[in-house]
């Protein structure tokens, strides 16, 4: 299914666990190239055999939304102009912000584009999700060193989202195909877990027999790793590093995916830590969560969400409906994320 044209269940949620780059907040220009056009009048039709109207029409909505972002963008970033600007006005540009792409991400969202861009506008879509997850946790810092830290990690992840976009911008006919921005080379590795690997009577090669099973490991492996000392560093807390180690001849290989995205077979759906109410900071009423869904060889699904505060330690098994999508998105529409 097209991301562009779905919201996630329980309303639209953006990650919130991680940060945003000083460097961003000097920029003077919006994210991306392109020129501006007015808003189109009509409402974008989908097309599997897109016509030159399609485009037109799709181009022009976007144009209007890329418009729109980068006024809200420029809004944003001169909150921390000028050498005098002080932690609270860097962390209050961060902010706005990452206000500026949630609205942007909602604006795509609602625009049908051609079948045949699907791919780039999805990529652009994931990219402005790790994005805000970046400002997210940058902009609740409180100390100067635990911005330069955040700072790195924001500055990788707003140049992936601008390159995806530049992308879907040359797509549109609204920009000229440019080289791909080089990543920040001073990004730091992800942590690297003391989880051990485990032997499972469940593990059969790269398979697993036992959905369940796999699921109730993964809570208690989650919950039994979770280090708030790597925020800046891993999206996860560490969890998923501790996975990865625990079982390094069957996730490597299946895959852990987006929380949009299907459980592969003897695989997980879901890395990414939440806040339950994503428009506020993390508190012990507003709790950190990640939630999973694993798949063994047979199909069978189970879920599981880590939740709590001010790390997500606790574990809770989730049934996922039968007929529902084994996503990290259908647990979290189904499980308990009550504080």
């Amino acid at each position: 299914m097209l991301l562009a044209q779905t919201r996630r269940a329980r309303g639209h949620r953006v990650p919130a666990i991680a940060a945003v780059s000083a460097a961003l907040l000097v920029l003077t220009a919006g994210c991306g190239g392109g020129s501006d056009s007015d808003k189109s009048d009509d409402k974008p039709t989908v097309s599997d055999t897109p016509s030159e109207a399609d485009l037109a029409t799709a181009a022009a909505a976007f144009s209007a939304a890329h418009t729109t972002f980068q006024a809200d963008f420029e809004a944003g970033t001169a909150l921390s102009a000028g050498d005098a600007a002080t932690l609270e006005d860097r962390t209050a540009a961060v902010r706005a912000v990452r206000t500026a792409y949630y609205d942007f991400d909602a604006a795509i969202r609602e625009i049908a584009m051609p079948a045949d861009l699907t791919a780039d506008v999805n990529a652009l879509l994931t990219a402005i999700g790790t994005a805000i997850a970046k400002f997210d946790i940058l902009g609740a810092v409180t100390t100067d060193e635990a911005f330069t830290e955040a700072n790195v990690p924001a500055t990788d992840a707003y140049v992936a989202a601008d390159a995806a976009l530049q992308t879907v911008l040359v797509d549109l006919g609204l920009a000229e195909e440019t080289p791909t921005p080089t990543p920040t080379p001073t990004a730091p590795e992800s942590p690297t877990s003391t989880q051990t690997p485990v032997d499972a009577p469940y593990i059969d090669g790269t398979s697993v027999t036992d959905a369940a099973a796999w699921r109730d490991d993964l809570l208690s492996i989650g919950a039994a790793n979770v280090d708030p000392d790597v925020f800046a560093s891993s999206g996860s807390y560490g969890i998923v590093e501790s996975w990865v180690a625990a079982f390094p001849d069957l996730l490597p290989v299946n895959g852990i995916e987006g929380d949009q995205i299907e459980a592969p077979a003897s695989g997980v759906s879901g890395f990414t830590i939440y806040t339950v109410d994503d428009k506020d900071l993390p508190s012990a009423t507003n709790p950190l969560y990640l939630a999973f869904a694993v798949k063994d060889a047979s199909g069978a699904c189970a879920g599981g969400i880590l939740i709590g505060y001010p790390s997500p330690s606790t574990g809770r098994p989730v049934d996922v409906p039968a007929g529902e999508d084994c996503t990290s998105a259908t647990v979290a529409a189904v499980g308990d994320l009550s504080p």
